[in-house]
This record gives structure tokens, sequence and C-alpha cells, in this order.
């Protein structure tokens, strides 16, 4: 199983939802295979990224900044998963939170 997590808030939970297994699929694929890069800060209040959450006892993938953190390694988001994951935000009625958000 495959959540999101829109990390934007400070003092309240976050949304999560999850994904069905194409979307999954889907977001996985563009994930995979990144380049490295440098690891980029992030933003102390407000929208921070997404954290991909696979399951079981592995760490959320953290997607923001135009990087993909995964395991502790910085990649460069090539595949536009951030993008991804706004589009998908913004369907499920987070518009508000992600407006004028605009991917690397």
């Amino acid at each position: 199983m495959v959540e999101i997590e829109l990390d934007a808030f400070s003092g309240r939970p976050n949304p999560r939802w999850p994904l069905d297994d194409a979307q999954a699929a889907e977001l996985l694929a563009l994930l995979a295979d990144l380049p490295a890069a440098a690891p980029r800060p992030h933003a102390d209040l407000g929208y921070r990224g997404f954290l991909v959450h696979r399951g079981g006892a592995l760490a959320p993938i953290r997607v923001g900044a135009g990087t993909v953190e995964i395991d502790g390694a910085s990649h460069a988001d090539r595949r536009a998963a951030e993008a991804w994951l706004l589009r998908n935000a913004r369907a499920l009625g987070w518009a508000a939170v992600v407006e004028g958000v605009v991917p690397p």
C-alpha cells in the first residue's frame, strides 16, 4: 500500500490519502533510477512537499523542492514526481493548500 502525506501543516495533522494500485505503480516509476543531486533545504512553515509512505518499516520518500530523498540520499526530480503529486492533491480537494506551488 502506498499512502501520500501532504507536508504542509504545523500543529495539526497533515492530510493523507491512499493511492490505488495503478496510481502507486505510476508514482513509483517516476521515483525510480533518479540521478543524484545536492540536498535542498525545506521550508519551516507552509508547504514542504510530500511524504510517500510505502508501508512496512520503510522510511518515507520525501518529494519537494525539485528533489527526491530516498533513504537519506538526494536525487533530482527528473520525472516530475512533485508535479504529479501536486495534481493528485488538487484533484482530491487540497488545491487551497498547494495554491501557488510550482515545482522547480
